[in-house]
């Protein structure tokens, strides 16, 4: 029967794809010569090659028709048979496999920098609270209740109000400093209190 524009594009993608395999396969050939067939990785060339000529079974069946015909059935194991496709792919990424594992080892210096750096922020979150807390208790103006405009209250009031909000207590502490650490926050907001 006619072919469906969705499978005249799915035909067309089997037989570029089929072709640049057996285009690369003629390739490997041509570059081993007889260390294809008597090589070290023999087991793999021979897996592409079965996987190839199925592929190529596949796509004579898909342009002529025949494809649903019993005699092209048994061609379907090339279907299966694409996934080791995949494993062979995967040796090719000695690259990549060489960058995740290089990830992978540095895991452990990643955590203890992170550690590092959580605890220098929580010591001078401590430092900052300490401070604002030893201020706020002598301070002799207090923050009115929300909501307010800081920029319409007396400069000690808004003082006030800014240590409380910033460093307040340890947790609004560490987040403005790690706010203005990551960039979050401007230095200038955090240092004018």
């Amino acid at each position: 029967g006619r072919l469906s524009d969705n499978e005249g594009w799915l035909i067309a993608i089997l037989v570029s794809f089929t072709l640049f395999f057996l285009w690369e396969l003629i390739m490997r050939i041509l570059a081993q010569g007889q260390r294809f067939i008597f090589g070290r990785e023999k087991g793999w060339n021979l897996l592409d090659t079965v996987v190839l000529v199925a592929s190529v079974f596949e796509v004579i069946g898909a342009l002529t028709g025949e494809l649903n015909s019993t005699s092209f059935r048994t061609v379907q194991v090339a279907k299966v048979m694409r996934s080791f496709r995949l494993v062979r792919a995967l040796k090719l990424f000695r690259s990549l496999k060489l960058l995740i594992f290089s990830i992978m080892n540095t895991l452990q210096q990643l955590f203890w920098t992170m550690t590092l750096i959580l605890a220098l922020l929580f010591t001078f979150a401590i430092v900052f609270t300490e401070a604002t807390t030893d201020y706020l208790k002598t301070a002799v103006k207090n923050c009115p209740d929300k909501p307010y405009d800081i920029d319409m209250l007396d400069p000690a009031i808004s003082l006030v109000c800014n240590l409380k909000e910033l460093y307040g207590d340890l947790g609004l502490s560490m987040l403005t400093l790690s706010m203005a650490m990551t960039g979050g926050m401007d230095w200038a907001e955090c240092y004018w209190p």
